[in-house]
């Protein structure tokens, strides 16, 4: 979510820009567009604040090993490494 919508304003942004540039927007439009520019900084924050730490990949292999639990989508159990 975080990568799509920091994308997002980022190509508004330019769009934004231009147009004041070009007289082509009004000050309340520009503001009404400085509402994503907040959503994504809360989105930001909550992300950093409750995302879940990324492991490497060969952790995640451990720890499904540990579990018995296999990998999304393969619906086969993980056997344990020797």
């Amino acid at each position: 979510m975080l990568p799509v919508l920091g994308a997002f304003v980022v190509v508004l942004l330019g769009f934004v820009v231009h147009d004041t540039g070009a007289g082509q927007v009004t000050p309340s439009r520009v503001a009404s567009h400085g509402l994503l520019l907040v959503g994504l900084v809360l989105l930001v924050v909550v992300h950093r604040r409750f995302g879940r730490p990324h492991l490497p990949s060969s952790d995640y292999s451990s720890a499904l090993a540990r579990t018995g639990m296999s990998p999304a989508g393969t619906g086969e159990p993980v056997e344990e490494p020797l």
